[in-house]
């Protein structure tokens, strides 16, 4: 049994060292947040939303005292296995790396001759080689590919599917040295069932920015197709079900916008490599067009209501079914309009301390605003709960941000209905 030190105990550390704590390593999880370590030593999971099956492992491996966390990364120091996975957010567009460079600062005064040390978090191309590698050189006084191992293996999971993600995902290990990746994939071998393959760190650094940037672009386009639809009148979901009936054709689905942590930031982490070149075009474009959704969303609004309405959001998170609202769209439609003069009432039932009783949230309101498609709301689908809540507002307005309601039921129940992607 070999010690695993997690350092980072959020979406992606959690799973990862319950899943190495169920394959029989002794696991150490180190965060800077007391109360999320106290509550994992509880065996609670810390973070609100629907995880399949994170709580049962929790229970198991904690009970089995095969995981335990911490704050102090003096655990590092006898570990054979040091997985990195703390946030690497934009500051003005531009790489942060201090949670990062901090994180390899304590890890480099622990770390020891003979440890595999991996990176999970996303990352800039060149950050391996440029921040990791001196920083945790420097701080141990030992040399990368000689005295220790340094890869990176970038996550590749989502919330509400971390688990599965985790297990069944092709992951990419990106070593200083061949002798380096193949000792990382010994160790992700024992939690992954699936291909584990080799690369040099740089490659591994564009692999899963480009992931993302990829994905961003394929939304911008679909968002503009939906921008088109509106235009000449027409349905962009028809649209889209048509085209992808098309062999080889796959259209995203259109919507308010993207967020979380991966989409709308490893694009500009990608393309921050070449700043001051020509190169970039089509991703500072597509970011440019998902970011203007959420504004898009507050046009069709205002289009229909004067300032000082209320209007009821339904939605913060960036996904459905868990409370990470992290660079939500939902967040900016919110600020946009109580910039324009409107009272914002939030109803999130995975974001309770952010808002109000769904019913409270509804009444004397001008406008719904559907922002995230969370399965707690198919519950306001059927024909009556529809007439509860028109006889609850002011105004029975309802703007769709995820496709959500059926627009012609809407109608007919009197409803005045607008939709991203729906023509008049």
């Amino acid at each position: 049994m070999s010690k695993v030190c997690v350092v980072g105990l959020g979406y992606v550390g959690i799973p990862v060292a319950a899943k190495f704590a169920e394959a029989g390593h002794g696991v150490t999880g180190i965060d800077i947040d007391e109360g999320k370590v106290e509550k994992i030593n509880r065996a609670e999971y810390p973070l609100k939303g629907q995880e399949p099956g994170i709580q049962d492992l929790l229970e198991k491996v904690v009970s089995s005292d095969r995981l335990k966390a911490s704050t102090d990364f003096g655990e590092c120091g006898d570990a054979d296995f040091i997985t990195i996975c703390v946030q690497t957010p934009l500051k003005d567009d531009n790489p942060d790396n201090s949670y990062l460079e901090s994180a390899c600062e304590e890890v480099g005064r622990s770390l020891t001759e003979g440890c595999v040390v991996s990176v999970e978090s996303t990352l800039a191309p060149r950050t391996m080689a440029k921040v990791v590698k001196p920083i945790l050189e420097r701080s141990s006084g030992l040399r990368a590919g000689k005295d220790f191992y340094l890869v990176h293996c970038p996550e590749r999971v989502r919330p509400g599917h971390l688990l599965e993600q985790l297990e069944t995902f092709d992951r990419v290990i990106g070593g200083i040295d061949k002798q380096s990746a193949l000792k990382a994939k010994d160790f992700y071998k024992d939690v992954i069932n699936a291909d584990l393959d080799i690369t040099d760190m740089t490659t591994a650094e564009v692999v899963k920015t480009t992931e993302n940037a990829y994905r961003d672009t394929q939304i911008a386009f679909a968002n503009e197709i939906a921008l088109l639809s509106e235009e000449v009148g027409i349905d962009v979901f028809e649209v889209r079900n048509l085209v992808n009936k098309c062999p080889w054709r796959d259209m995203h689905i259109p919507g308010t916008g993207v967020g979380g942590h991966c989409i709308p930031v490893d694009p500009l982490l990608l393309i921050s490599s070449v700043q001051g070149t020509d190169i970039p075009k089509v991703i500072p474009a597509s970011r440019n067009r998902n970011d203007e959704m959420p504004r898009h969303l507050v046009e069709l609004i205002t289009e229909e209501i004067d300032p000082k309405s209320k209007v009821s959001l339904l939605g913060l998170s960036y996904v459905k079914d868990t409370e990470d609202a992290r660079n939500s769209p939902a967040l900016v439609v919110k600020d946009e309009l109580e910039d324009g003069g409107y009272e914002v009432s939030v109803h999130d039932p995975w974001n309770e301390d952010l808002s109000v009783e769904f019913e409270e949230c509804l009444k004397g309101s001008s406008c719904l605003v559907l922002a995230t498609d969370h399965s707690a709301f198919e519950r306001l689908k059927p024909e009556g709960m529809l007439k509860k809540i028109k006889n609850w507002m002011d105004k029975p307005f309802i703007a769709d941000g995820r496709n959500f309601f059926d627009k012609k039921k809407c109608e007919k129940l009197g409803f005045t209905y607008r939709g991203i992607g729906k023509g008049k």
